[in-house]
């Protein structure tokens, strides 16, 4: 239900969803290495990337 769900909600043609439950569009390699699915680096609707990015903060930002 969740990938019919994320199919739907990533389509080019806009349909009514029937739920709210999305599978998490990424893969989980047998190592642990997880990437993005083949041809949706970013979310669809807002443009972010799927994994993130690093992103180093420093400590004292916070004291």
């Amino acid at each position: 239900m969740a990938e019919y769900n994320w199919k739907q909600f990533a389509a080019d043609d806009v349909t009514e969803m029937r739920g709210h439950l999305l599978k998490y569009p990424v893969e989980v390699e047998r190592r642990g290495k997880v990437k993005p699915i083949p041809g949706c680096e970013t979310f669809p609707d807002v443009g972010g990337n799927i994994c993130g990015t690093f992103f180093a903060i420093q400590e004292n930002l916070t004291i």
